[in-house]
């Protein structure tokens, strides 16, 4: 017969030291839940019209879940960084219904966002997909890689807000 609380403490054990030691995304420190959901809200809105997600409430509902871990930051971004990322997601489904297809400098009112230098971001829908590599959202990049400007009006996330919601 199986010795039940030494099989478990080896699976969680080995559980421990692939995980490097903690359970990341537990506890009653994540960071940035609320700024995750709106951000992830507004891409799987956007998703809809660029024909990425085909069910927008599916999309919210994992992502409303997925965002209890929070950004991978040290503290969320500030509510103008915040709102600035939200409107650059809502601008890129606003172009792509207004001119299906047209590229990110062609969009109707302008881009609806600005890529970050050396950003392969060519239409607007890509945003949706890479919003961190968009100045507006660039808080999203983690710290040290490409999207990532530093810059203090953005600063207090290093981290990505999920994959754009593919679900459903």
């Amino acid at each position: 017969m199986t010795d039940r609380p030494a099989l478990t403490a080896l699976l969680l054990a080995g559980f421990v030291s692939v995980s490097g030691g903690t359970f990341a995304g537990c506890g009653p420190d994540a960071v940035g839940v609320d700024a995750c959901r709106q951000i992830e809200r507004a891409r799987c809105e956007a998703g809809a019209v660029c024909g990425t997600v085909s069910d927008v409430a599916a999309c919210q509902r994992f992502y409303r879940d997925q965002c209890l871990h929070g950004l991978a930051a040290a503290e969320a971004p500030g509510e103008p960084a915040l709102r600035g990322c939200v409107e650059a997601i809502e601008a890129v489904a606003s172009c792509e219904r207004e001119e299906s297809g047209v590229p990110i400098d062609e969009c109707p009112g302008g881009a609806p966002a600005t890529p970050l230098p050396g950003a392969s971001l060519e239409f607007p829908c890509d945003i949706v997909l890479a919003p961190e590599l968009v100045e507006e959202c660039s808080f999203l990049a983690p710290e040290g890689s490409a999207g990532s400007t530093g810059s203090a009006e953005n600063t207090g996330s290093s981290g990505a807000g999920g994959a754009g919601g593919s679900a459903g």
